[in-house]
């Protein structure tokens, strides 16, 4: 089988380059760095970006809750002179190598700890950027999940390489968004629980202060 391969130069647009499309997934096995290398891997083609949910059926997220994504990436120096990824939009564990033409490794970065069970999955609430190797034209990314907490995990969000300038940039301005909401929740909270002090008749403000404390403690982790 030949691992899909996107080509970064041909989707780049305003700065970025999509890795949305055709990916290859090996669920239930984190397939060995050099089998995938020497193009020993049997794996499904499936469409990213997509929750595991839609790409497996429910007897087979039962059996197992991990997986391997594997695209091949070419034109990668021709396009970009410091090319990262941002991954926002992973649940729930995961690890990322590269592995290059001449079947050499590299870890680019890792969220928790991946496990094939429940128990030892650590998760990690901090969105990562993935500093892609300088220099190269090509080589192949492989991302290995686990996905033993929520149902709709997996890699479910955009994902596109970009310079990491920008992407940190990205990063800082999601940051303040998420700060400026968390501050926002904050004060709707307080204001809801002293008016509620002042007027216990008015549980409606009760209510308001626990929806307003639920947005902002998903604001917080996600």
């Amino acid at each position: 089988q030949t691992i899909p391969s996107i080509d970064l130069q041909k989707e780049f647009k305003n700065g970025k380059a999509s890795l949305a499309g055709e990916w290859a997934l090996i669920w239930g096995e984190w397939r060995p760095l050099a089998e995938i290398a020497r193009f020993e891997a049997n794996f499904e083609i499936v469409q990213l970006p997509n929750f595991v949910s839609t790409l497996m059926d429910d007897k087979a997220l039962n059996k197992h809750r991990f997986g391997t994504y594997i695209p091949k990436l070419n034109n990668l120096s021709p396009t970009f002179n410091n090319p990262a990824i941002r991954m926002r939009n992973v649940n729930d564990a995961w690890q990322a190598w590269w592995i290059d033409d001449s079947g050499q490794t590299q870890l680019l970065g890792e969220s928790g700890k991946i496990s094939k069970n429940y128990e030892a999955q650590q998760m990690r609430f901090k969105t990562q950027i993935l500093q892609l190797p300088q220099n190269v034209n090509s080589g192949t990314l492989v991302v290995y999940l686990s996905a033993q907490l929520y149902k709709r995990a997996g890699m479910y969000g955009a994902f596109d390489v970009r310079e990491l300038e920008s992407a940190n940039k990205a990063l800082l301005s999601d940051l303040a968004s998420r700060v400026a909401l968390i501050a926002i929740g904050l004060l709707v909270v307080f204001q809801n629980i002293l008016f509620y002090v002042f007027r216990p008749k008015e549980r409606v403000l009760l209510l308001l202060a626990v929806f307003a404390f639920s947005v902002l403690l998903r604001a917080a982790v996600s």
